[in-house]
């Protein structure tokens, strides 16, 4: 592996824009890759406020040694609509996550949502084909998701939003497989469950109990931060096998690098299966359960970068 460098004044830059961003893992992820493999590259994480997103990508489109943006909440559909062309996802979920800077400095909007939230799931032996998966909030993250499992083959997608416009849109993306469903709908029937609401980062909260839930069943959530969530600590000590948001976020790694063109030694971009990665992939539930107490007490992906 090569040394670890700091990067120079021709750093490749990339941004990360949200309100707020110090809960996002993907500057921690981008930047610890570019250090372990030698790259000289670095994100930038931008605390930008909803209106002023128009002021930041009029910046990002002068600025020249920047490749691009990573957004999280609250611009995801707004960068969409600004930016100057969007992909054929981004077009469909009205919602996009990176902005690619063209040498031209016009933006191009992609979403890779979910893309990263299923290479994250693989890790944990997670078949979408087939499968029957609930998503609770269907805002960009959970549309994203939905379409991302009506791609790869998903025979059941139960969507729940109390706002049932938002709803009924994820529903059109999810296409035959997709359905209506209540927030207590019961559960034992699902093989994936995924908590796509902002719901738990303030370490308190849960998006609905997980009665009735079978071990075999993978608990997901597109939360960062606090790693483990309290509904994920509820899913470990029922024996399931989770998925945190710092995961999914690890999966969006390599499409982010490929994207901003910034992976030019064609290095792979970290493994699926990488355990610093992925930490609880592959992992007994007795395992799970006992590094529960130490999860949060651990400076190296769990806490923010």
């Amino acid at each position: 592996m090569p040394s670890a460098t700091l990067p120079s004044a021709a750093a490749a830059i990339c941004a990360m824009i949200g309100a707020p961003v110090g809960k996002t893992a993907q500057p921690g992820l981008f930047n610890r890759w570019a250090m372990e493999t030698g790259r000289d590259a670095q994100m930038v994480p931008m605390e930008i406020a909803p209106g002023a997103l128009p002021a930041a990508l009029t910046l990002l489109r002068a600025w020249q040694n920047c490749r691009g943006a990573v957004l999280t909440a609250p611009h995801k559909q707004d960068a969409a609509r600004q930016a100057d062309r969007q992909d054929r996802r981004v077009a469909l979920l009205g919602a996009a996550n990176l902005l690619r800077r063209d040498d031209d400095g016009s933006l191009v909007a992609h979403n890779t949502d979910g893309a990263g939230f299923l290479s994250a799931a693989r890790a944990h032996r997670f078949e979408p084909r087939g499968a029957r998966a609930l998503i609770l909030g269907c805002g960009a993250a959970g549309a994203a998701i939905a379409l991302a499992l009506a791609e790869e083959g998903a025979a059941q997608i139960a969507l729940h939003d109390p706002d049932t416009a938002r709803r009924d849109a994820a529903l059109e993306l999810a296409g035959p497989a997709g359905q209506a469903a209540a927030a207590d709908v019961a559960l034992a029937d699902f093989d994936l469950v995924v908590n796509a609401t902002a719901l738990g980062a303030d370490g308190r909260t849960r998006v609905r109990p997980l009665d009735g839930i079978r071990r075999s069943a993978l608990v997901a959530d597109v939360v960062s931060a606090p790693r483990p969530t309290p509904w994920l600590r509820d899913a470990l000590a029922r024996g399931c096998r989770v998925q945190t948001g710092a995961e999914m976020a690890a999966g969006e790694l390599g499409p982010i690098l490929g994207l901003l063109a910034i992976d030019r030694k064609n290095d792979p971009a970290p493994p699926r299966g990488s355990r610093r990665l992925f930490p609880f992939a592959g992992r007994s539930s007795r395992i799970r359960r006992r590094r529960i107490a130490t999860i949060d007490e651990n400076n190296d992906l769990w806490e923010e970068s």
